[in-house]
């Protein structure tokens, strides 16, 4: 890992269709962090980021499997939290899936919502 603080450089490696990595990054902190509501809405991002991961690869069973305990999890977090935009996440995650395909770009969908706007 590089000296960039573990959740942007998750952001940055999410964004670029890096999901493996993003989910290296984001599993770092979540180790480390205490039970409770945030800890939860990482794992969200982390579980979203293998489900994307296994869709890449083909792997539908996995990316099903992971991606539903995903949506669940970020169904259930703030949006946005530290200021990204889970419920826009989750949206794209369960069509994804419905889909079979990762989508073509991730780019910008996590970051830039900012306060109060958290559309699709």
């Amino acid at each position: 890992m590089s000296g960039e603080d573990p959740l942007a450089e998750g952001l940055r490696a999410f964004e670029a269709g890096s999901y493996y990595e993003a989910h290296e990054a984001w599993e770092e902190v979540w180790r480390q962090m205490e039970q409770g509501p945030d800890r939860e809405a990482l794992q969200g991002l982390i579980q979203a980021a293998a489900a994307l991961y296994h869709l890449e690869r083909d792997n539908l069973v996995g990316a099903r499997k992971v991606g539903a305990r995903a949506l669940e999890r970020l169904r259930r977090a703030p949006s946005p939290w530290c200021g990204l935009r889970l419920r826009a996440l989750g949206h794209v995650l369960e069509r994804a899936l419905d889909a079979g395909e990762a989508p073509a770009s991730v780019a910008g969908l996590l970051g830039g919502g900012g306060p109060g706007r958290d559309g699709p």
